[in-house]
C-alpha cells in the first residue's frame, strides 16, 4: 500500500494516495516513516488538521520537531526535480520544513549528478 502510495502522490492522485498511505499506516502503526507521506499528501489535500496529526506522531518520535528537509527526503528516492518539489512543498506547507532547506537540498542533489 505504502507504494501504491507513493506512486498516486507522483502522479498528483491525492485522494487515491491518501487511502493507500492510510491503509499502510493502520496495518503497520509503529512505522512513523509512513507518517511524512501521509503529511504531504493531506498537505497537498489542503487537509491540514489530519497534516499536523500526523505530523505531530511523527515529531514526538524523531530527535526534533524542527526537521532539516534533507534528513527527510533522503528518505525517498526522488531524483526529478519535479517531484522533490511537490514532495518538498507539501512538508513544507503542513510545517515540517522550511523553503530554504528544500532549496539547499535540491542544489545539493544537483551537485550530486543524481537530479535528473
Amino acid at each position: 500500500m505504502y507504494v501504491l502510495g507513493m506512486i498516486r502522490f507522483g502522479l498528483e492522485q491525492y485522494e487515491s494516495a491518501a487511502r493507500a498511505l492510510q491503509r499502510a499506516h493502520e496495518r503497520n502503526p509503529e512505522n512513523r516513516v509512513l507518517d511524512v507521506p501521509l503529511v504531504a499528501v493531506y498537505a497537498s489535500l489542503g487537509r491540514f488538521d489530519d497534516a499536523q496529526n500526523a505530523l505531530k506522531r511523527y515529531t514526538n518520535v524523531s530527535a526534533s520537531s524542527t526537521m532539516n528537509v534533507s534528513l527527510i527526503m533522503d528518505w525517498w528516492p526522488f531524483r526529478r526535480e519535479t517531484d522533490i518539489r511537490r514532495f518538498g512543498g507539501a512538508l513544507i506547507k503542513a510545517g515540517l520544513c522550511c523553503a530554504e532547506h528544500l532549496e539547499k537540498y535540491i542544489e545539493r542533489v544537483r551537485q550530486g549528478g543524481t537530479l535528473q
